[in-house]
């Protein structure tokens, strides 16, 4: 189900990383718009520079906020944390070459003139729905307990 809300808020023009959260927020206390907005420069690797994917930035900002450490020295916390982010990449990378932005398109966002080629070429409508909605399903088994 989070796949397809996830799927869905991108197809209708938001990035990535604000898709993936936004699936999710409402049910850990976060409204929708607030979710939006906390995640609006996070997409496309961290405002088009191409790193570290937004679905996948996405993915750890919910698995933060469901399991992450709130206290100091809590090693326990830190430890269950990266187990979980962790177990999300490598479900990914069976997928997917990489959590790099630049690789899964194959390209150099930060560039201007070659990411409005991609734009052009509808790039992102074709690869990144994908990637999110694939991002979101292994979030979901993971919190439901099925990964």
């Amino acid at each position: 189900m989070h796949d397809k809300i996830a799927y869905e808020t991108f197809t209708n023009g938001f990035n990535c990383a604000q898709s993936v959260i936004s699936a999710f927020a409402p049910e850990l206390g976060i409204s929708r718009e607030l979710s939006l907005k906390l995640a609006t420069g996070l997409g496309a690797g961290v405002n088009y520079n191409g790193n570290t994917c937004g679905a996948i930035l996405g993915a750890y900002v919910i698995l933060g906020l469901n399991y992450g450490v709130d206290k100091p020295g809590d090693e326990e916390g830190k430890k269950k944390f990266r187990e979980l982010a962790d177990k999300f990449t490598c479900e990914f990378l069976k997928s997917y070459p990489s959590i790099n932005c630049r690789e899964l398109l194959q390209a150099d966002i930060s560039d201007p003139a070659i990411l409005q080629k991609l734009r052009e070429k509808n790039v992102f409508r074709e690869v990144c729905p994908k990637i999110v909605k694939k991002s979101a399903a292994i979030l979901e088994a993971i919190m439901e307990g099925r990964l």
